[in-house]
């Protein structure tokens, strides 16, 4: 009951032999300055490519405004504000998990803020991530057909021009993150990225990586940060 899914009526109605778009966008996150960015979004980088749009959010935050995207989306996942997701990572963890244990106990973790010690939501980040692959997944198992290249961003990018063309990273097996250095040294940020579908893999597999892989994340703890 906590995650709802929709699907729009305008990709229900498409007939079968419409010609399928290559790119998905995935917004993630609180529905931030939505009010203010929803045109740019919608003209500069969702119709340049005909994209298919997956939202993963947190109903607070201006959710209401999200009724200027409605008609573009192609699935919503959507949970409470005050949901706890601690049980939900648990589960994908698994019980005894100790390497997943250690991580989400280490001040050092302030990539999973929210589960360790670390105040923040990057719990929530990661969640979104993970159900915005799913979603894609789902959707390329019904049309038959992956997507090219996956456009991740944020709903307070305001954008005034088109976004970084797809043709950067197609078959390229890599994410093109513009990330300011002097903001997020040594890092990447969350505000945008554009993959091709292998990257684009990566870029979403944080949750198994974390529940699955934790020893490789250990390996590198004193030098991760937010992503």
């Amino acid at each position: 009951a906590a995650v709802r899914v929709h699907e729009s009526s305008a990709m229900e109605g498409a007939s079968a032999g419409a010609k399928l778009t290559k790119t998905a966008v995935c917004i993630t996150g609180q529905m931030r300055a939505l009010r203010k960015t929803a045109d740019g979004i919608i003209r500069h980088v969702i119709a340049p490519g005909n994209a298919d749009l997956f939202i993963s959010t947190s109903k607070e935050v201006e959710y209401d405004m999200l009724y200027l995207l409605r008609n573009q989306t192609t699935s919503l996942n959507a949970i409470p504000a005050d949901l706890d997701l601690s049980n939900w990572w648990k589960k994908q963890a698994g019980p005894d998990n100790k390497g997943f244990e250690t991580i989400v106990g280490s001040e050092n973790s302030e990539f999973v803020s929210g589960l360790s010690p670390r105040e923040g939501y990057g719990d929530h980040q990661h969640y979104h991530l993970y159900q915005c692959s799913r979603m894609i997944q789902e959707k390329e198992k019904a049309r038959g057909k992956a997507y090219d290249v996956v456009h991740f961003l944020r709903s307070d990018m305001l954008f005034t021009a088109d976004a970084i063309p797809t043709s950067l990273v197609q078959g390229s097996n890599v994410c093109y993150c513009p990330t300011s250095p002097e903001n997020f040294p040594g890092s990447i940020s969350d505000f945008e990225a554009i993959c091709d579908r292998v990257g684009a893999d990566a870029y979403m597999s944080t949750v198994s990586l974390l529940t699955e892989n934790p020893q490789r994340v250990l390996k590198g703890l004193p030098t991760w940060r937010n992503t």
